[in-house]
């Protein structure tokens, strides 16, 4: 490439720049796509999931009266059901480590406190997965044989469910915190106050999945209960934890109006992130910045300035190249 004076150029661009600068999707904005899919892929997932859960304990808790042969042909559609929605689960994750790398990349596009509350964000969703995987563990810990011990193995399921209510708590916490903090700097302020109830909702839920099932612990005889007793206890859990997706739909509704904010420019970037960006809009509080030359357009001789990803003049998207 051949060497160029860091001379000033003769007109810059005043900052905020216009979208059609940019040329393409900010990372944040690619990255907020991606996670708000991930939402709705979520909500999809949790209710074929939790509808196909119910029906399979309603099959049967009928089929303790009357067995037939159909049951089974409806399990198994019902277990297709099932399926999709871990297949769907699967894509959320994808989406969500996708989005997630994103809004990492581009935090610092929208200000310092935006990039503060996307770092506490990812820790969050860190620290989430840790709580998950240490519940995971501590479940595989096997009690006494229930065949030999009725009492003990009740007592030791009463335990486990204890230690398993307590980091489902802290782990809907740091989740819904996270995805409150990944988002908050973005959204207006009636936005901003449907976040914080979509984390109050996702608490409650929780709490009242973890009373529900101290109360079937302790209040009631396992030891005394019938199955079909179980398969309605069974029931009536699987529909508090269809309720858990609720607050996802408010938190899918806050994560679009973000991206819409962003794509539609309502937000510009902040000046901080792009400091190749020469801002001449003095009346509007925008310090000059100089930049530095670093070649020209190969197509129409163009100067390019560092940090350039496309000519100004023509649109070319500029590559590695020699002059």
């Amino acid at each position: 490439m051949s060497e160029l004076s860091d001379q000033e150029p003769p007109s810059g661009i005043g900052y905020p720049p216009s979208r059609e600068f940019f040329r393409g999707e900010l990372e944040t904005e690619k990255g907020l796509k991606h996670l708000s899919w991930g939402i709705g892929f979520y909500i999809i997932a949790m209710l074929l999931i939790v509808v196909g859960a119910l029906l399979a304990l309603n099959i049967a808790i009928s089929g303790i009266e009357t067995p037939s042969s159909e049951q089974a042909s409806e399990l198994v559609g019902i277990g297709g059901m099932i399926c999709g929605g871990m297949f769907l689960i699967f894509l959320v994750i994808v989406l969500w480590l996708l989005g997630l790398y994103e809004m990492n990349l581009g935090k610092r596009e929208f200000g310092p406190e935006h990039s503060s509350r996307v770092k506490n964000g990812i820790v969050l969703i860190l620290a989430y997965i840790v709580l998950m995987v240490v519940n995971v563990i501590l479940q595989l810990e096997q009690g006494p044989n229930p065949l030999t011990d009725s009492s003990g193995y009740i007592s030791f399921l009463r335990a486990q469910f204890v230690i398993s209510g307590v980091f489902s708590m802290a782990s809907t916490i740091a989740l819904s915190l996270a995805i409150v903090n990944l988002v908050y700097e973005l959204c207006t302020e009636r936005y901003k106050r449907i976040l914080w109830a979509a984390f109050s909702v996702s608490i409650v839920i929780s709490a009242l999945g973890l009373v529900l099932g101290l109360a079937l612990l302790y209040v009631t005889d396992l030891g005394g209960m019938s199955i079909e007793n179980l398969l309605q206890f069974a029931n009536l859990a699987m529909l508090t934890l269809g309720l858990a997706f609720i607050p996802f739909i408010l938190f899918f509704f806050c994560y679009r109006h973000a991206y819409n904010r962003v794509s539609d420019w309502e937000i510009k970037p902040h000046q901080d992130a792009f400091p190749w960006i020469r801002g001449e809009a003095a009346d509007e509080g925008y310090p000059l910045l100089p930049r530095k030359l670093a070649g020209v357009c190969p197509k129409c001789g163009t100067p390019r300035y560092e940090g350039e990803k496309f000519c100004a003049n023509c649109g070319t998207k500029f590559k590695k190249y020699k002059d």
